[in-house]
């Protein structure tokens, strides 16, 4: 019996649920109708964009950085310059308020925005007490079907 994630994405792409199979990547990540999904519960969804924002610390606009950090924006150019994401951990420990930080980068640009990598893109399916979060992560056809 299909377990409520892939009812969820079935519903959302309005597909039978036999045609969504669980993904190796991880417990919440399913392919179905050319596509892997992620499919997550609210909570979920802010732990794991959470994580990716502070994975990729680095990589925001400077000007963000640096109403978050205890140094100048200088210095965080040149560390993102010269070291790119290998000045991650170094940025981290800079931000004076890290759940500040991830709120306000959610609020600026959506869960979606660090979740859906092939759309940027967030659906809500509602299922019995229990909503999912729906992130389109890529696409995962053959070859073949790329051609057509």
């Amino acid at each position: 019996m299909p377990n409520s994630q892939i009812e969820a994405l079935a519903e959302h792409l309005g597909i039978d649920v036999g045609d969504v199979t669980s993904s190796l990547y991880s417990e919440n990540t399913f392919d179905a109708d050319g596509g892997q999904y992620l499919v997550l519960t609210d909570e979920d969804a802010d732990k794991m964009a959470e994580e990716r924002i502070l994975d990729s610390a680095w990589l925001f606009h400077l000007g963000f950085l640096a109403a978050h950090c205890v140094c100048p924006q200088e210095a965080l150019s040149l560390l993102q310059e010269k070291l790119c994401e290998g000045a991650n951990e170094t940025i981290l420990r800079m931000i004076d308020d890290k759940d500040a930080f991830v709120a306000e980068a959610i609020r600026a640009d959506g869960r979606a925005r660090f979740l859906a990598q092939y759309d940027g893109e967030e659906h809500v399916v509602g299922k019995g007490e229990e909503a999912y979060f729906i992130y389109r992560t890529n696409w995962c056809g053959s070859t073949s079907e790329s051609q057509l």
